[in-house]
C-alpha cells in the first residue's frame, strides 16, 4: 500500500489538561501532512497563488486511541485522484 508519511512530536499546547491531544488538533495534523504531500510534489505557496484551489469539502474522524504530550506520531496519507477531485485518507500512528 503506497502512502506519504510525516512524523512529528506532540507539543504541550496541543493537549488538554490530561495531556491528551485535543480532538480538534487531529485536523491540524492532517492539514500539515497534506501541505507536506503537496510540497513533496513540487507544489509550494507560489503554485497555490497562481489560482489553484484545494478546498476541504468534507472531513470525518474516527478516534481509536489518544495521542499524548511528547509522543512521536506518524501521519500517513493515502491519495486517490478522481477527475478534478483529490481524496485524502489519513491515519495517525
Amino acid at each position: 500500500m503506497n502512502y506519504f508519511s510525516l512524523k512529528r512530536r506532540i507539543q504541550f499546547y496541543e493537549t488538554d489538561a490530561m495531556g491528551v491531544v485535543h480532538h480538534s488538533n487531529h485536523l491540524r495534523f492532517f492539514e500539515e501532512s497534506r501541505g507536506a504531500w503537496f510540497r513533496a510534489r513540487g507544489m509550494d505557496r507560489v503554485t497555490w497563488q497562481k489560482g489553484y484551489g484545494f478546498p476541504v469539502v468534507e472531513a470525518q474522524v474516527n478516534y481509536k486511541k489518544p495521542a499524548r504530550f511528547d509522543d512521536e506520531v506518524e501521519v500517513r496519507v493515502q491519495v486517490r485522484v478522481e477527475g478534478v477531485r483529490i481524496h485524502f485518507q489519513y491515519a495517525l500512528y
